[in-house]
């Protein structure tokens, strides 16, 4: 999975959609919800890296799934990634509401995929 998280960051940087989609083609959608959908996930397993750290710390926290809401077009492209594209749907789970990891994902491959979005996902702030 950690390739797969490098490849959404990756995507970020280049753009090119090849490198990250495999049975999806990001041509048939709107590219600003497509590239908010990647943000969001990308900007959900950093914080979850965070939470990761804070709890560490004893500071209550736990992980919580990406609220998501069928309105939004971002997120009816997420729930068509979870159900088309073969790497979004190994790892991830999507509902009207929510996008989380799938149930047999382990806590060490979350971890791990939270820290590589974390040390990789650093979006330059627009001056």
């Amino acid at each position: 999975m950690d390739n797969f998280i490098k490849d959404i960051v990756t995507y970020t940087k280049t753009g090119n959609s090849n490198i990250l989609l495999t049975n999806y083609s990001s041509e048939i959608v709107n590219t600003l919800s497509f590239n908010t959908a990647i943000i969001d996930v990308l900007s959900w397993l950093k914080l979850g890296y965070k939470r990761e750290q804070w709890m560490k710390d004893k500071k209550y926290m736990k992980h919580k799934p990406l609220k998501i809401n069928m309105d939004h077009t971002w997120c009816e492209i997420l729930k068509e990634l979870v159900e088309n594209d073969d790497r979004f749907s190994n790892y991830f789970t999507i509902t009207d509401t929510a996008f989380d990891f799938k149930e047999t994902i382990s806590e060490e491959i979350r971890l791990e995929s939270r820290k590589t979005a974390f040390n990789l996902y650093n979006p330059q702030m627009r001056k």
